[in-house]
């Protein structure tokens, strides 16, 4: 990811914050930005953002960034309403966005835990190890990309991990094992 993406993506991200925030959503930055910040950087075309959003917010976000990115508001409702992501496009970058539906309590947490970057809202690190050993094992613990962006965020911060919070949490997810071999590896 060059200085340009990222400041593409600083500004996007940014511009999704403030419209959530004026549909009265809450959300933050999840997925591969995040574990950008946190760990090694790599390309992405996708900004993942984790939202406390139901299906009249889904539309009004849709509706309100209309000007600036494509997407269906009654489909983004539709999604939502049954529990699955929606995303948008930006059609000045081509950059998509995803926003994930907080599902569950994990999801909850990791917006209630996002600390500020730059004045966007991004998963904490913790929470980025955790969210990609989830993503890691639902994927039948294939997927190298999710693997290496956790030992990425686990050796850069390294020391600076809450390990009580990131081991609690991890069992409870039951992703004791994952997250110990993670440990190991990195």
């Amino acid at each position: 990811m060059n200085h340009g993406q990222r400041d593409e993506i600083a500004g996007l991200a940014r511009e999704v914050i403030e419209a959530a925030s004026a549909c009265g959503i809450r959300c933050c930055v999840g997925g591969s930005v995040a574990s950008s910040i946190h760990g090694v950087v790599r390309a992405t075309a996708d900004i993942d953002f984790v939202m406390l959003i139901d299906a009249a917010g889904a539309r009004s976000l849709v509706e309100l960034l209309s000007d600036r990115m494509h997407g269906d508001p009654d489909a983004a409702a539709a999604c939502i309403a049954s529990g699955r992501a929606f995303n948008l496009i930006d059609l000045s970058t081509m950059l998509k966005v995803d926003v994930f539906p907080a599902h569950d309590w994990f999801s909850v947490a990791v917006i209630d835990r996002a600390v500020l970057v730059a004045h966007v809202p991004i998963a904490s690190a913790e929470d980025v190890i955790l969210a990609k050993l989830r993503w890691f094992r639902e994927g039948g613990c294939s997927s190298d990309r999710q693997w290496q962006d956790v030992l990425g965020v686990l050796r850069s911060v390294g020391a600076g991990l809450d390990r009580r919070y990131l081991a609690s949490t991890a069992d409870r997810l039951s992703l004791g094992d994952l997250l110990a071999k993670a440990i190991d590896a990195a």
